[in-house]
């Protein structure tokens, strides 16, 4: 069993709990006095057991996990089954769902009544290693991503290893892609063996709740030393960047955690050609990411278009984007870009060599 996470937040601390069975959470769940439960529309047609038994304790609404309704729309109609609940400051909102879910339902759960609380059960992989932690939730707004939001921490995350049996290819390499981002950033050595177990046992490995918390751990140092995203929390943003253009670009067919595997490439060669990151490092992980995850979408998008999205990016100021970085494993750095000719002949190269 995967011992707990507890994190520290300034508002207060919480806890990452895991649970093996569905049975447990649902027995955990049914516990919590006076909830509105908030669940993914697709874990009904997954687990309609699940619902049933969640309905017997708790009003359930579902939620459609996309993109257009990660927007102020897609909040309003939450808010608006909260007032039809007459939901108050000691209700409780659970949301189960992936990162899309947690974006509109903590960001519900920070402005009505000013604050009430909520509890994150996590559907994803994706969701599970990364954004389930940090209080961060953003909704997109006139087509950008992550425009509006807010900080607001759970007040405690449920984690099942039954989720991940379900889930499809793309999203456990979506996963997979934020586990390696933060293997990078902080832990080079279990870098080194989660490698060697995805390119060993691919992607439906029995060690996936180790990785899980792997990842965990290192993002929660960054949460608790700069919570508010003002200093060394934004080396988490390392292939964010051109990862949320390559969104953009694709019109979200490339999903996000695929996208940010292939915006750390990027930034991988930017920071190779300028001298920071050596010749055997950035083909170490780019070897890596060619070789194990998906990259179809990237032969549709052009480097006009990634600069393009890149520019409009909400950490864009005077022409400069804030890029993340690699000078060495565990070692990274701020520096403002200025996306020119220069940066765009760059990334025309990266396009061709990744097809060599």
């Amino acid at each position: 069993m995967t011992q707990n996470l507890s994190i520290h937040s300034n508002n207060k601390k919480y806890n990452v709990v895991f649970v093996e069975t569905l049975v447990q959470l649902i027995e955990t769940l049914s516990e919590i006095p006076s909830c509105i439960t908030f669940v993914d529309s697709s874990i009904q047609k997954l687990y309609p057991g699940l619902v049933e038994k969640l309905s017997a304790h708790s009003s359930v609404y579902f939620v459609d996990a996309t993109e257009e309704n990660k927007t102020l729309r897609g909040a309003e109609r939450v808010i608006q089954q909260l007032s039809a609940e007459k939901a108050n400051k000691s209700t409780t909102i659970v949301a189960i769902g992936g990162g899309v879910v947690q974006d509109i339902v903590s960001f519900v759960a920070h402005i009505y009544f000013r604050g009430l609380k909520f509890i994150f059960v996590p559907t994803t992989l994706l969701a599970m290693c990364d954004s389930c932690i940090g209080g961060k939730c953003g909704l997109n707004f006139h087509g950008y991503k992550n425009q509006l939001g807010a900080f607001h921490p759970p007040e405690k995350v449920f984690i099942c290893h039954d989720f991940l049996m379900t889930l499809e290819d793309d999203a456990l390499y979506c996963g997979y892609g934020e586990i390696i981002k933060l293997l990078l950033i902080g832990d080079i050595e279990a870098y080194v063996n989660v490698k060697s177990q995805l390119l060993k046992s691919g992607i439906r490995n029995k060690n996936v709740l180790q990785h899980i918390y792997q990842g965990l751990v290192i993002k929660k140092k960054f949460i608790e030393e700069d919570e508010y995203d003002v200093g060394v929390r934004q080396i988490l943003n390392y292939g964010h960047t051109f990862g949320h253009a390559l969104e953009l670009a694709t019109q979200y067919a490339m999903p996000h955690g695929i996208a940010v595997v292939w915006g750390i490439c990027l930034a991988n060669y930017i920071a190779f050609q300028k001298g920071l990151l050596s010749k055997q490092n950035y083909e170490d992980v780019n070897q890596f990411m060619k070789h194990f995850f998906p990259m179809d979408g990237l032969k549709t998008v052009s480097s006009d278009q990634l600069i393009l999205f890149a520019q409009q990016d909400k950490k864009s100021k005077e022409g400069k984007i804030m890029m993340i970085l690699m000078k060495d494993f565990e070692n990274f750095i701020l520096e403002p870009v200025v996306l020119d000719h220069e940066v765009q002949v760059m990334l025309d190269s990266y396009f061709e060599s990744y097809t060599l």
